[in-house]
């Protein structure tokens, strides 16, 4: 993905996915099967890609955090638009879905609970942009085996 990209889905798409891993709220239909394959593949890919780049040395830059927060509120407005339009309720925008730790900050009406969304994305952002300024200490790069010029020694391989 472009940076810009990587860096959203390092900020917020990581995280994101990982708490819908962790709660999953997944319609009930009649063809339930498919569409939890779709869920859980689609959300653990999410999690997967920006840790992939990290591995083969493509490191989150920690400056690109409010860049990517700002952007989660303009995917959000557009997002809030479109399930207003639609009658869905994509990113849990217009209720907090049952059985989530989400229900307790909307039974404290609409403000709270759209504040503690503001609140739990900028909280993602702060904990993996202390991720990204841990992993830019590290000296050298991460080991990648795909990679032809390294090896677990960090010895150069022409």
């Amino acid at each position: 993905p472009t940076r810009g990209v990587y860096h959203f889905l390092w900020y917020l798409g990581m995280p994101g996915a990982a708490l819908a891993l962790l709660f999953p709220s997944v319609l009930q239909v009649p063809w339930q099967a498919p569409l939890e394959a779709a869920f859980f593949s689609t959300h653990a890919l999410i999690v997967l890609s920006p840790l992939w780049h990290a591995a083969g040395g493509t490191l989150p830059a920690p400056a690109a955090a409010p860049r990517a927060l700002a952007q989660c509120n303009l995917f959000a407005a557009f997002v809030y638009a479109v399930d207003r339009l639609l009658g869905v309720n994509y990113l849990f925008l217009l209720a907090a879905p049952p059985g989530t730790p989400l229900a307790f900050f909307e039974s404290l009406g609409r403000i709270p609970y759209l504040l503690s969304l503001e609140a739990a994305a900028a909280l993602c952002v702060g904990a993996m942009a202390l991720a990204a300024r841990g992993l830019a200490r590290r000296p050298g790069t991460w080991y990648n085996p795909l990679a032809r010029d390294s090896d677990p020694s960090g010895n150069a391989v022409r």
